[in-house]
């Protein structure tokens, strides 16, 4: 899908340019924007949402539209945009890792893969450094969709959360979107463990059903020595 703006950086803001911008054919649409930053110290990638409407952010004139939006005060690897029509239907996307930071992502995936996998499924799962981090490769946007489910067994279930005692294992579902990246057909998510010792994890992936939920797979690993 090619867009009919043109994307770039002046300092800190993400310039959109269309220069043959038709006015009712543009009023209405929105831009999805998620702009990636390194890896926190708990290890998993920072990503700010800051999608917005044409209406309130764009000045016309002369058949130009050009929109200004602020990126966050931070050091930033990547962006990924598009544009949405009225109803919601995708016009246009792209994404950029800045040439200077493509390094980042793949020392990350190599530092965080290192060794053999703890669990081989429609995502690899390596355990390092106290954090879980699920990979694919090749992967889509569309092998991202289904939630991870993620449940931890303590060695002392007191280490548990008190509402989660009974059921004697943490529940830390979570979904790509939150804490996940695509970068070149790779695609990558984290999940810290606890301070707490755990012995053995159950994860997989599920989607909704109308009844309850659908496993897609699931597996176990133990963690007792």
């Amino acid at each position: 899908m090619r867009s009919k703006y043109a994307v770039y950086l002046r300092g800190n803001r993400l310039i959109y340019e269309n220069r043959s911008c038709i006015r009712q054919d543009e009023y209405g649409t929105r831009f999805p924007l998620t702009v990636y930053s390194p890896a926190s110290e708990s290890g998993t990638p920072e990503r700010d949402t800051l999608d917005f409407g044409w209406r309130g952010n764009f000045r016309q004139g002369n058949g130009t539209c050009v929109a200004e939006r602020r990126l966050p005060d931070k050091d930033i690897v990547g962006i990924e945009t598009g544009q949405v029509d009225r109803d919601g239907n995708l016009l246009w996307e792209m994404e950029h890792w800045f040439e200077e930071k493509r390094l980042w992502f793949d020392d990350y995936w190599s530092a965080a893969t290192s060794g053999e996998p703890a669990v081989r499924a429609d995502f690899d799962i390596y355990i390092n450094a106290n954090t879980l981090t699920y990979v694919k490769e090749p992967c889509a946007s569309a092998d991202t969709e289904a939630m991870f489910f993620l449940h931890l067994y303590p060695a002392d279930a007191n280490d548990l959360p008190e509402h989660r005692r009974p059921y004697g294992f943490d529940n830390l579902d979570f979904d790509f979107d939150g804490r996940g990246m695509i970068f070149d057909g790779k695609c990558m998510v984290t999940a810290a463990l606890p301070e707490y010792a755990v012995t053995r994890i159950r994860t997989g992936r599920y989607v909704p059903v109308e009844d309850g939920f659908n496993h897609l797979w699931e597996e176990e690993i133990s963690l007792e020595r």
